[in-house]
C-alpha cells in the first residue's frame, strides 16, 4: 500500500443551499456551473435538507438553478472563481415562489 504523499487535488468544490423565501428547503433541483471561458456545464442536484455540492475543474463560474413556473429568484450568487482544492461553500439561492 503507498502511503506516500499523495498529490494534491486539482478539483475545487463549490456548495450552497437553495431554499424558498419561506426558509424551506428545496429538494431535487438541478444546479448548474458553467465555465464562463468555456462554457463547459458540471449538475448536480439538491438533496433532501436542499444542499448541494459540485466539484468542478479550476475555473470562473457562473452558478445557475432550475425554476419552475410561477417562480423567480430573490437571491442568487455572484460568479465564484474556483481553485485547486478550494472549497467555496454558501453559494446560496433564494426562489419566491408565487
Amino acid at each position: 500500500m503507498d502511503r506516500g504523499e499523495k498529490p494534491p487535488t486539482q478539483a475545487g468544490t463549490i456548495a450552497g443551499h437553495i431554499r424558498t423565501s419561506g426558509d424551506a428547503a428545496v429538494v431535487s433541483r438541478v444546479v448548474r456551473a458553467v465555465s464562463v471561458s468555456t462554457g463547459e456545464k458540471f449538475e448536480t442536484s439538491t438533496n433532501n435538507a436542499g444542499t448541494y455540492t459540485l466539484k468542478v475543474p479550476p475555473g470562473r463560474y457562473r452558478l445557475e438553478v432550475e425554476l419552475r413556473d410561477g417562480e423567480r429568484l430573490t437571491k442568487q450568487p455572484e460568479e465564484t472563481q474556483v481553485n485547486p482544492s478550494d472549497l467555496d461553500p454558501d453559494r446560496d439561492f433564494v426562489i419566491d415562489v408565487r
